[in-house]
């Protein structure tokens, strides 16, 4: 229990999931092992210590400072493209793009993924994706309609 990794995986438009790189977190009891523990706690106030007086120049609270510091980081970030090549689509691809926000349809559309395969554990992905699709077309449809 030293060191602990776990994968973030990310569900792509065509069902599928795409592993992402592993986060490692090395354990403070590592740090203690060698006798480095008081060491760790120093560097640890000190990073707090800089981060407070960031906060304090800019103003507000250090929760909202995040807040800010993670949009505009993600707003600023530059969208790099995949050397990988593209993997082909199990299903036909859609006519028509996501209505609104596509990361909002994105998670909204995984939800419902996941709701359809705790309904129904058997079926495959390609009649849940089918189901999915058919379920959102539903809904756009009574929201124009109604």
């Amino acid at each position: 229990n030293l060191i602990t990794v776990s994968q973030p995986r990310q569900l792509q438009e065509d069902g599928t999931w795409k592993g992402l790189a592993a986060v490692k977190a090395v354990n403070r009891l590592l740090f203690t092992a060698f006798g480095l523990g008081r060491r760790l706690q120093f560097e640890k106030q000190r990073a707090s210590d800089r981060l407070a007086k960031k906060v304090k120049k800019v103003g507000g609270t250090l929760t909202s400072w995040a807040r800010n510091a993670l949009v505009v980081g993600g707003i600023m970030a530059p969208k790099t493209e995949s050397t990988s090549p593209q993997i082909r689509s199990f299903r036909p691809p859609r006519s028509e793009e996501p209505p609104g926000d596509p990361d909002a349809y994105s998670r909204a559309r995984h939800e419902l993924l996941i709701a359809l395969m705790q309904a129904h554990p058997g079926r495959s992905s390609e009649d849940l994706n089918a189901d999915a699709d058919r379920i959102f077309q539903e809904r756009q449809q009574k929201r124009f309609t109604a």
